[in-house]
């Protein structure tokens, strides 16, 4: 570090206040922010920060010189933060690297996974972040966490009934070591190898340990309760960094069956994680489909077939497309993804919410052009919004985002929709001349109102919130729900502001779920449609 930097550094940490005892007084000088971190571990579940973990951070300058190389942050509501204040430089941009767990040594030259992980594999959880091109705010910096170790995961089918005390596997290593250009962290095969045994996720049918990343041949040990151990040896495999692999166990009155899945998807606890060497994994290696559901990145979704004869999703997706970062910022109109929305506390507006109950239960928001496969921006023209019916877009392959005929064909009535109402589509109440969702959910469509995140044209700048109805003040009233049939466009002096898609509009106000036009950059919850 320069002078000039470790003297701002050092004053923007210790400063005191200074006695003026004569002359004019200085002119007050705005506060140096002090540094926070936002952080987002994808679609965390049972690996996640906790109120008091501590994290590591560097920021390095464009020419190299160090500005902090392992200020201590700890987490609290939502965000990592600490005495650390930015640097005085606001124009000034930098790197950020941040390390979990925290190490007081620095970050760690070497790693050292446990052997014993009944009490939690997650002990031994290692993240890194980093992220370019920041400057002094006060917003807190949003950083992704990445695990840097594999997982491993056993499910029993237990046919037998025997009870499963212990599964250990064995001949695996257990130290990494960072890499020369600090990034990552790489197996250390001089160390040698040890067992692990394995933690119990629920007891007796799913076990899981962390591990180093590694290309190794192991065995598998189970351990029953009388004491009966049964042994199997598997072939070598490689294990990357944020992956998970699985081992199906069947337990059967004459022994153990064993079968090695390889490399199945993302990891679990950390969602969508791809190694920095594949960022956009095949899609086709991360989905598996069974009869009423199916695995899609990690992912397990529902899958009913309805009236109408197609299959549906009966949930919405949960999917954050690669390079991607959800944003509740309502200024941030062009993220792609958006976080959920529910009724604030008090009931009297909507608001998004990062609660992982709800981003499981609602998914999240995506906009038309995400939703469809295309970045926000590269939607130019009518022909190309024409071409995108029935796009495959964020669904799994062989599934599609749905076609305005689907819609038609499903609820009947689209507002506008120049085919009129269809009287013979299956939820079409003739009573009401609405779709019912009452009718549509009674065959498991599981559908609701989810809200949205609603940017009128390309030329907007600022968002609202969908969802929120004074005179129905008990839950979220309405939103939409993504269709791929282009609908209309709107123009300034020529220039294109708008595309309008075919949607489904759920309004549970009003019981009912109809089509109507979606603008392009609202962002609404996915259901994909079976091809």
């Amino acid at each position: 570090m320069n002078n000039g930097r470790l003297a701002a550094a050092v004053l923007s940490v210790l400063a005191a206040p200074l006695i003026i005892s004569c002359g004019k007084q200085p002119e007050p000088q705005a506060e140096t922010p002090a540094l926070s971190i936002d952080p987002l571990i994808t679609r965390a579940t049972e690996v996640n920060f906790e109120e008091g973990d501590r994290i590591g951070v560097a920021i390095t300058f464009a020419d190299g010189s160090s500005y902090v190389e392992n200020a201590p942050l700890t987490y609290a509501d939502g965000v990592f933060s600490g005495e650390l204040k930015w640097y005085e430089d606001s124009a000034e941009s930098s790197s950020l690297k941040a390390c979990y767990p925290y190490d007081g040594t620095g970050f760690p030259q070497s790693f050292e996974v446990g052997a014993d992980q009944r009490d939690g594999a997650g002990a031994y959880d290692l993240m890194m972040a980093a992220k370019e091109q920041v400057r002094p705010q006060e917003a807190a910096v949003t950083m992704a966490f990445r695990h840097q170790l594999s997982q491993i995961v056993v499910n029993v089918k237990n046919e037998a009934g025997i009870s499963i005390d212990e599964i250990t596997l064995r001949g695996l290593l257990y130290r990494c070591v960072l890499s020369d250009d600090g990034t990552e962290y790489l197996p250390d095969a001089s160390a040698g190898t040890r067992d692990f045994i394995m933690e119990q996720t629920v007891r007796g049918e799913k076990f899981r340990a962390i591990v180093a990343p590694q290309t190794m041949a192991f065995a598998v040990g189970v351990r029953t309760a009388s004491g009966a151990a049964v042994v199997k040896d598997f072939t070598e495999i490689t294990m990357k960094p944020g992956y998970t692999y699985r081992i199906e166990a069947e337990v059967l009155a004459d022994g153990v069956r064993f079968s090695l899945s390889g490399e199945i998807d993302a990891w679990e606890d950390g969602g969508t994680i791809e190694p920095d060497e594949n960022p956009d994994p095949d899609p086709e290696e991360d989905f598996e489909e069974h009869e009423g559901y199916f695995i899609y990145r990690g992912e397990t979704y529902n899958t009913v077939t309805l009236k109408d004869g197609r299959t549906w999703m009966a949930e919405n997706l949960r999917m954050i497309p690669s390079g991607l970062t959800p944003s509740d910022d309502m200024t941030n109109l062009t993220a792609g993804i958006y976080y959920p929305v529910v009724l604030n506390e008090e009931k009297t507006a909507a608001v998004q919410t990062r609660d992982e109950s709800v981003i499981k239960s609602n998914g999240y928001l995506y906009q038309v052009e995400t939703a469809l496969g295309l970045a926000v921006g590269e939607l130019k023209t009518e022909e190309q919004a024409r071409s995108l019916s029935g796009a495959r877009g964020v669904c799994p392959p062989g599934w599609h985002v749905p076609t305005v005929e689907e819609l038609h064909a499903l609820v009947g009535k689209i507002a506008t929709y120049d085919k009129g109402i269809n009287t013979d589509a299956p939820y079409f109440d003739a009573t009401s001349q609405n779709a019912r969702m009452d009718f549509i959910n009674a065959d498991g469509f599981n559908v609701g109102a989810y809200g949205a995140f609603t940017v009128q044209t390309n030329t907007s700048t600022s968002a609202s919130l969908m969802g929120y109805l004074k005179t129905y003040p008990s839950e979220i009233a309405s939103g939409y729900i993504c269709g791929s049939s282009f609908s209309s466009l709107s123009e300034t002096d020529g220039v294109i502001t708008n595309f309008q898609f075919w949607s489904l509009l759920p309004m549970k106000s009003q019981g009912t779920i109809n089509g109507a036009k979606q603008s392009y950059r609202i962002a609404a919850p996915v259901r994909c449609v079976k091809d």
